[in-house]
């Protein structure tokens, strides 16, 4: 059986960026490289997902945030199967009062 040979690629110039076309810088993301900073005032909203309120809590995992739970520091609420911190606990904690 003959060999076939594999037609060889040849790279194609690339083309040249007009003005028109230019890319603008792109914005950096929040997330990278910044620090975190407190939020400046809490949300208003009655209940806030484990998540959410360990951000407002000054970025705590979560796993502390249940560790809390049960050690009695940090109250938490069972709705619909999900796990919500009330905002009158998050304001407590950020107070510095003790439960």
């Amino acid at each position: 059986m003959p060999q076939r040979s594999l037609p060889i690629k040849t790279e194609r110039p690339m083309p040249a960026l007009s003005t028109a076309s230019a890319v603008t810088p792109r914005p950096v993301c929040a997330g990278v490289g910044a620090t975190k900073s407190p939020p400046a005032a809490i949300p208003a909203r009655v209940l806030y997902p484990v998540g959410e309120a360990c951000a407002l809590l000054g970025g705590i995992g979560p796993a502390t945030a249940y560790r809390w739970s049960k050690s009695g520091r940090l109250r938490l609420t069972r709705l619909g199967g999900r796990t919500f911190v009330a905002a009158a606990e998050i304001e407590r904690l950020v107070a510095g009062e003790v439960a």
